[in-house]
């Protein structure tokens, strides 16, 4: 699912919401709901494999080829980006789960 994430991020991302988290909330919005549990998922399985930052943006720049770029564009790691992305799937869900 960080894959089909990623398709979001293409070359004209920034035109799809005001920021890149804005983008990842349009991902959780527009997609099923179980897109997003899946992801969740993906994400936690890959925080408690022990990625690394290397990793992290091997798999999201080379290997997904998302266009945006955490550490340059928003000075954040990797990591932290997944982090981010985890926290706002995880904050979806729990919308989702209360309604």
């Amino acid at each position: 699912m960080l894959g089909y994430l990623a398709t979001y991020f293409h070359q004209d991302y920034d035109l799809e919401a005001g920021s890149p988290i804005g983008v990842v909330k349009k991902f959780t919005d527009d997609e099923l709901v179980e897109y997003s549990r899946e992801l969740l998922v993906e994400l936690e399985t890959l925080k408690a494999a022990g990625l690394t930052e290397g990793q992290a943006r091997k798999l999201w720049r080379d290997d997904y080829n998302a266009m945006y770029e955490p550490d340059i564009d928003g000075g954040i790691s990797y990591l932290e980006w997944f982090d981010q992305i985890r926290a706002e799937v995880k904050s979806r869900l729990d919308r989702e789960q209360r309604a």
